[in-house]
């Protein structure tokens, strides 16, 4: 009987490499001749952004500034910085418990012709 042992940590990496496409909610959108104000909700860091978009002709800024408490971009940056280390680490075990029993099958294989020869 063949053990799928990389299977759960599959659907787990899967589930993480989806999860920053469910981070950010507009809320609030905003939009005047020349600028477009997109007012933000980070799921992760329960933090409010308002994004700023200028529009002149084919060049364009962009300006992103917190609108609750100072150290609202250090929140950010260590949810961030947690899902990339978890991403990371659900990957290395996922590629590992895949390999494993391709390393101990290629191990027994050798095992049995030593043996016999």
């Amino acid at each position: 009987m063949k053990k799928y042992y990389w299977v759960f940590p599959l659907i787990l990496l899967i589930g993480l490499l989806v999860a920053p496409y469910f981070r950010w909610e507009t809320t609030t959108t905003k939009t005047t001749d020349k600028i477009i104000y997109k007012w933000k909700t980070d799921r992760w860091s329960h933090t409010n952004w308002k994004e700023t978009y200028f529009l002149s002709g084919f060049m364009g800024g962009f300006v992103e500034e917190q609108i609750s408490s100072p150290n609202i971009i250090m929140q950010r940056d260590e949810a961030t910085k947690i899902w990339k280390n978890t991403t990371t680490t659900v990957f290395i075990i996922t590629l590992l418990a895949w390999l494993a029993p391709i390393i101990i099958e290629y191990r027994k294989k050798k095992e049995t012709l030593k043996q016999k020869g």
